[in-house]
């Protein structure tokens, strides 16, 4: 199983228009299975730094074997959805940037994921492409987005990234986040859902 992920996939306020780093095709990076947290209740904060900070995304799995998608058979190798948060540890991140290294160990380190449940999408009147997702965190709104604002639609996403990737059962697509990402201090109580459907549930220590 692996996870493909997408940067930048939301305009974010003050940004300048962002057509990626390949044109006006999306920009992939790939994260090990190895970031998913197998304990769901908590989120164990790793002892890397102390400028760490939580993001949250769309995911859905794929549910059968796919290369070179044609965009319009792409909804055909997905019928469930979930969210996701994630974790950043952003002086790493900008220090790598900065020196022009890869940056995968700021953000594809162990356990530094969870997926909440998945909801099949025969449950979501709107379709894939109009999703409301929050992220609560001590029952106060810290994240939200809906992915009718996504630059590169799921579709879209397995066409490109199908090309280059054979598509597995099991894998999972992260969509990107559709804001700054935010801090959370230990002992917070933090909520995922998808539309008005909680999906994930856990305290970070």
């Amino acid at each position: 199983m692996k996870i493909i992920c997408i940067d930048r996939n939301y305009d974010a306020p003050g940004d300048e228009p962002y057509d990626g780093c390949l044109g006006n095709e999306p920009v992939l990076f790939l994260k090990p299975n190895t970031v998913l947290q197998r304990n769901r209740r908590t989120f164990f904060v790793p002892d890397l730094s102390a400028d760490f900070r939580f993001g949250m995304e769309i995911v859905v799995r794929i549910d059968r074997l796919g290369k070179s998608i044609a965009r319009r058979f792409g909804s055909r190798y997905y019928n469930e959805v979930s969210t996701c948060v994630s974790i950043t540890e952003y002086s790493l991140l900008n220090r790598l940037k900065k020196d022009g290294k890869p940056w995968e160990i700021s953000h594809a380190f162990d356990n530094s994921a969870v997926v909440g449940k998945f909801i099949p999408l025969s449950l979501i009147s709107t379709g894939i492409d109009n999703i409301d997702f929050r992220l609560d965190a001590d029952k106060q709104t810290v994240m939200s987005g809906n992915t009718k604002n996504m630059l590169f639609t799921v579709e879209e996403i397995i066409e490109y990234a199908s090309r280059y990737f054979t598509l597995s059962t099991g894998d999972l697509i992260f969509t990107g986040a559709p804001a700054e990402t935010v801090r959370l201090d230990a002992e917070t109580r933090v909520e995922g859902y998808v539309q008005d459907r909680k999906v994930l549930e856990f305290k970070v220590r």
